[in-house]
């Protein structure tokens, strides 16, 4: 009789826990990216920005339980980087 209790009580734990939105972000052939030069020492890399940017954004803007997948075809940067 002492089981059924503990398993009840397993259950309504795991329901008080909230609940995520989950955002995926794939990035589909990189090396065939128009642009996405590689990071710089002691910076991330493009890639990496912006998962993360898009990661941040998903979950403050998702209600609960929603699950957004965002697959990534190309980047195209805006403007050239010259060194000087």
């Amino acid at each position: 009789m002492r089981y059924p209790f503990v398993s009840a009580a397993a259950v309504l734990a795991l329901l008080a826990l909230p609940a995520w939105a989950e955002v995926s972000v794939t990035f589909v052939n990189p090396q065939q990216y128009a642009d996405a030069p590689a990071p710089r020492p002691r910076q991330p890399s493009v890639m990496e920005v912006l998962k993360t940017h898009l990661q941040e954004l998903g979950s403050r803007v998702l209600p609960a339980n929603q699950y957004l997948r965002i697959s990534i075809i190309d980047i195209d940067l805006a403007g050239r980087y010259e060194m000087w």
